[in-house]
């Protein structure tokens, strides 16, 4: 397929796909089967040396960090959005802009009203459900935020989840489809 590997057996990052990427396009040319409801986690704690969890449940929503996002909506290809991360986050590495791309490709454009949303703070799982499209909403002390509105509904303590699901919590993104 024209994929050349390094020395170590890793492939150019340029041609990589991620599984969430993978997925998606998957989706989109129909060849999955449709699931009835997604599911995603959403980090809250130690996002930007900050604790969110609290502020989401009080004011019914979710966010996700985006300081050097330009002002962005949903309704962007995957094609545009990473032109944009490209330019605005040309600072980090080409493994963190990716994954910033997922990220923001998730919550922008992937995630919908209805789908399930979790979060882990103080020791407990919260759950939820989307409940509007993603907007954008820059803040007074120069930081911006991607941001959904959530019912939250649900917590329980994390002792006693499934192992697969306790392992899948632990990953180290900010967005990840748990579906």
């Amino acid at each position: 397929e024209g994929i050349e590997f390094n020395e170590r057996g890793e492939a150019d990052p340029e041609r990589q796909l991620s599984r969430d990427v993978l997925r998606g396009r998957l989706e989109a040319l129909g060849a999955l089967p449709e699931l009835a409801r997604r599911a995603w986690l959403v980090k809250g704690t130690n996002v930007v040396g900050g604790e969110h969890v609290r502020d989401w449940i009080k004011n019914g929503r979710v966010t996700l960090a985006a300081s050097t996002l330009r002002r962005v909506g949903p309704g962007r290809t995957r094609e545009e959005l990473k032109a944009i991360v490209e330019e605005d986050y040309s600072h980090i590495s080409y493994a963190a802009r990716a994954e910033k791309l997922d990220e923001f490709d998730a919550f922008l454009t992937r995630m919908e009203a209805g789908h399930l949303v979790a979060t882990i703070g103080h020791g407990r799982l919260h759950l939820g459900e989307i409940s509007s499209g993603a907007s954008y909403e820059a803040t007074t002390d120069s930081d911006a935020h991607l941001v959904r509105a959530v019912e939250w509904y649900r917590d329980t303590a994390l002792e006693g989840l499934p192992g697969e699901l306790a392992a899948r919590l632990q990953v180290q993104r900010d967005v990840l489809d748990l579906s």
